[in-house]
């Protein structure tokens, strides 16, 4: 697929093995299947059709916001640091990671 802005328009199912970095499409749910998500529990679950259903652990340590934070700089943090720990995730929500 074309590459915009670091994205490529095609996607892994979820679950498929790979070295490289991939971009997979899935439902958000928690591990625990109640209570709240955290850093822990939360899992990617991927189509019926394309993955069967797979669940993968998603890596929130790693993950980095598409855009800055507003006033990273005022709290001391580089934008990095501050876009790191900016996420808001819920059961249910379809997203690309």
């Amino acid at each position: 697929g074309k590459e915009k802005d670091g994205f490529v328009g095609t996607w892994t199912p979820v679950g498929v093995p790979k070295q490289n970095t991939v971009v997979c499409v899935g439902r958000i749910c928690n591990e625990a299947h109640e209570g709240r998500l955290n850093s822990k529990s939360i899992r990617l679950e991927g189509s019926r059709r394309d993955s069967s259903g797979s669940r993968i652990s998603v890596d929130l340590q790693s993950y980095v916001a598409p855009v800055p934070v507003d006033g990273a700089e005022a709290k001391g943090d580089d934008e990095e640091t501050a876009r790191k720990r900016d996420y808001s995730f819920f059961p249910g929500q379809i997203v690309a990671v």
